[in-house]
Formats: structure tokens, C-alpha cells, sequence
């Protein structure tokens, strides 16, 4: 029976999203540095959105060169083919929760290997609860480098089809939440490893999506008049501070529209989610295009 790839070490599988998430302190240092004065009454205001704008930009700086070095390493060592590969069979499978904190770990050959969906990092870490492809007794095929799995091939008569896996995580996460009803009712609050949005925060999370894409829209429209508003001073600018202020709000909106569709995309929203998100967006947005008017007229 032949085997199939069903994990390879790429590009694709590092987990980028976390540099970008980086950029959310970035947008809320830049919305107070604009709008602060409007907001805060303070003089300083400026001055700590600035501070946010500059931690910021370091913390994406550090997760993407944090990120950046694990792929490199990695790959590296795939297309230098300096990994080690076994083959047998999955057995000692220990699932992970669909919450955590312990991890997933099988064993093939003797040799351990443990994964969590919770673990940052560009080799293979999904689990079974999270719709992996793994289980016990499969054949498997594993290239590995210190233990992390580069490439992972399962038997093709034993791979669980898109639809089975589906159906296992669907289970895993009802599973989950039962237990999470049960142990409220019991007043008791359940200790996870990972903070999970619920009711208002869904909303929120949404609202704040679609006001800094609005917000990073409006300052790549007129990005000299909130140039002008951010250094307090007129033209002419060096070169370095003009392109500076016209590719910061370029990234800006391009990684929020980014983040809004990936958000729509892998949410699952209720309509009550939506009504959530409206009542908290609708007054974001007003006050928005409040504070822009006013840069406006302050500036022209």
C-alpha cells in the first residue's frame, strides 16, 4: 500500500498570524497618537500612543524574527535531508483534550513524539481533537529532526478521510463544552490553557475588526493630512519619514482586511454575535469619523 504525505514542512505551516497579531498594539498606539487628545484630554497623549506604536512594532519585530529562525532551522535541515526517518506503527497514543494542557503524543519504533495545536512552531502540531490525522495503530512514516516531525506520511488505506476528521473534532469541541456547562452549573470555573471568546467577546472581537480596517482605510486616504496631525508640523518631511508614514499605514490596512476575512472566514458567528458587534462597532465607528472630521478641519 503506498503512503501518503499528509504533512510537509513549508511556508505555509509556520504559524505567521502570531507576528501579525502583534500589529493589534501597533494600531491602538497609532488610533491614541491620532485621536488621543479627542479622547484622553491629555497632552501626553501623543507621546504614549507613540510608546504603543514602538512597542509595537518591536514585539512583531521579535515574533517574526523568533518565528523567521525556527522555520529556517528546520527547513534547513528537511532540504538538506539531514533528518532521521522511522517507520511503523502509531502506538501508545495519548490524545490531547480539545482544550489542553497536555499534549498528543504516539510512539513508532520506540521513538516519542509530542504535539500540541497550543505549540508554536512550523513542524507538525495537529491534533487528533483539532481534526489531526492521526491515530492508533496506523502505519506511519516520520522524518523527524530532534524529535520534531518535518514530514508525516500515513498509509493510505488508513487515513481518515476529511470528513471523518471534520466529524471528530465536532465531537471533541461538544465534548468540551458540555463539560464547561456541567462544571458552571456546579459553580465551579474550568482551568484551559487557552483563553476562548465567548458571548460579548465574539462581538468584540469582530467590532474591533472592522474599526481598525475602517481606521487604516481613512489614514491610507489621506495619509499626508494624518502625517501632518501625527509630527505636528508641516511639510516638507525627509524621505525617510514619508516613506515611513505611507507604508506604515499600507501594512496597516492590508493586514487588517487580512485578519477581518480570516476572521469571518474560521468564525462561526451567531446572529447574536453580529447584533453584539454592532452595538459595540456602531459607536467605534461614529466616533471614528467624528475624530477624523475634526483632524480635518484642524489641519485644513
Amino acid at each position: 500500500m503506498p503512503y501518503i504525505t499528509v504533512f510537509e514542512i513549508g511556508p505555509d505551516t509556520v504559524d505567521w498570524w502570531i507576528a501579525g497579531s502583534c500589529l493589534y498594539v501597533v494600531a491602538i498606539g497609532a488610533g491614541v497618537a491620532l485621536f488621543g487628545r479627542f479622547i484622553l484630554r491629555l497632552a501626553i497623549a501623543r507621546g504614549i500612543g507613540q510608546l504603543f506604536v514602538a512597542i509595537g512594532l518591536a514585539m512583531f519585530a521579535a515574533a517574526l524574527t523568533a518565528l523567521t529562525h525556527e522555520y529556517w532551522q528546520l527547513s534547513s535541515v528537511y532540504t538538506g535531508q539531514h533528518y532521521k526517518v522511522v517507520e511503523g506503527i502509531v502506538e501508545d497514543f495519548q490524545p490531547m483534550p480539545y482544550a489542553g494542557p497536555s499534549e498528543e503524543c504516539i510512539t513508532v519504533t520506540g521513538e516519542r513524539f509530542c504535539y500540541s495545536d497550543f505549540n508554536s512552531t512550523a513542524a507538525f502540531h495537529q491534533s487528533t481533537s483539532h481534526g489531526g490525522p492521526v491515530r492508533q495503530g496506523q502505519p506511519v512514516r516520520i522524518s523527524h529532526a530532534d524529535n520534531a516531525i518535518l514530514r508525516l506520511e500515513i498509509r493510505s488505506d488508513q487515513l481518515p478521510s476529511v470528513a471523518d476528521r471534520a466529524a471528530r473534532a465536532d465531537t471533541e469541541r461538544a465534548t468540551y463544552e458540555a463539560d464547561r456547562e456541567k462544571l458552571k452549573t456546579q459553580g465551579r470555573q474550568p482551568q484551559e490553557l487557552v483563553w476562548r471568546l465567548e458571548g460579548a467577546g465574539r462581538g468584540l472581537l469582530l467590532a474591533l475588526h472592522v474599526v481598525f480596517m475602517v481606521l487604516a482605510l481613512l489614514w491610507n486616504l489621506d495619509w499626508q493630512l494624518y502625517s501632518e496631525h501625527w509630527l505636528e508640523r508641516s511639510p516638507p518631511y525627509s524621505f525617510a519619514a514619508k516613506l515611513a508614514h505611507r507604508l506604515m499605514p499600507l501594512m496597516f490596512f492590508l493586514l487588517s482586511c487580512y485578519f477581518l476575512v480570516r476572521n469571518l472566514m474560521t468564525a462561526d458567528y451567531a446572529l447574536p454575535d453580529i447584533g453584539m458587534a454592532l452595538l459595540i462597532g456602531l459607536p467605534m465607528l461614529g466616533y471614528l469619523l467624528i475624530c477624523d472630521r475634526a483632524i480635518r478641519r484642524q489641519q485644513r
